[in-house]
């Protein structure tokens, strides 16, 4: 008896610790390469509209700047382990699609209409980018299954109830001059529904095609450092 008792009082003394360093030596631990913070503070922008107690709409929306693809673009490259020269070629061609549209990943849920779908002809909501006061209909709007690399950029965002929606927009005017030029210092995608006031969500702009960089000078918080 006294002999169990005196085993009992060593397990309970003993480093809980011990069992920690050994979980961790012996099974792998998934190692974080990148954390989207600052993406996310510069990218993602998100809206919460109600009405009293009734949510009449939740949108994030992921503006596909020259940074954002940039970033996609590395993480992709490492998924499959490109080459250099791969990797180039494919940035080029994410880059080169800024050139002909401007572009937005968005989740939305929409519960006060049933989740109607944005694309539905009887969605209460529409939807139009705004630079330098002039306002642009969408190119398109499609619902979508989003890369998983952009589910990591969404982050908590992410959710099943919402639903994934690409939309587009012309880069140029139909004079063919661009609307994202060396004066352009913010735009705007904004959201309208009957009764009730536009809500917009807005991007400031260092330079063309790119928000205000907090990530981009540091080779430490990207997937793919080349």
């Amino acid at each position: 008896m006294k002999l169990h008792y005196i085993w009992c009082c060593l397990l309970l003394f003993l480093p809980g610790c011990r069992y920690v360093r050994w979980g961790k030596d012996v099974l792998h631990q998934a190692q974080t390469e990148f954390t989207y913070d600052a993406l996310k503070q510069d990218y993602i922008r998100s809206l919460r509209i109600y009405d009293q107690f009734t949510t009449l709409a939740l949108f994030d929306v992921l503006w596909l700047s020259d940074e954002v693809r940039t970033l996609y673009s590395k993480e992709h490259a490492s998924r499959y382990g490109y080459t250099q020269e791969r990797y180039t070629t494919f940035l080029r061609q994410q880059l080169a699609e800024n050139d002909h549209e401007i572009v937005f990943y968005i989740f939305a849920a929409v519960p006060h209409a049933h989740d109607v779908l944005l694309t539905d002809e009887l969605t209460p909501w529409t939807m139009y980018l705004n630079v330098h006061g002039v306002s642009y209909e969408p190119k398109s709007l499609k619902v979508i299954d989003l890369p998983p690399v952009y589910q990591v950029f969404f982050g908590r965002r992410y959710a099943i109830f919402k639903t994934a929606y690409l939309v587009t927009f012309a880069a140029k005017t139909i004079e063919e001059k661009p609307i994202l030029t060396q004066a352009t210092n913010s735009l705007s995608l904004c959201f309208h529904t009957v009764g009730k006031e536009d809500e917009c969500v807005i991007w400031e702009i260092a330079s063309p095609g790119r928000a205000e960089p907090r990530c981009v000078d540091n080779p430490d918080v990207l997937a793919y450092d080349m």
